[in-house]
């Protein structure tokens, strides 16, 4: 569980950030990490990250 500002974040969210995260390397494993897929995936774990530090 990732803490932020001493914050728990909600399971729902930390379910998405796992799946994402675990998605995002098994496509860069799998299509190499400067793939157009790839990228994407990494944008939006970033955004998800953001969204969650600036709550």
């Amino acid at each position: 569980m990732i803490l932020v500002q001493e914050q728990r974040i909600d399971s729902k969210i930390q379910t998405q950030i796992d799946k994402l995260r675990n998605e995002l390397v098994e496509t860069g494993l799998k299509k190499g990490f400067t793939h157009s897929h790839t990228i994407q995936l990494s944008q939006q774990l970033d955004k998800l990250l953001n969204n969650v530090l600036i709550r």
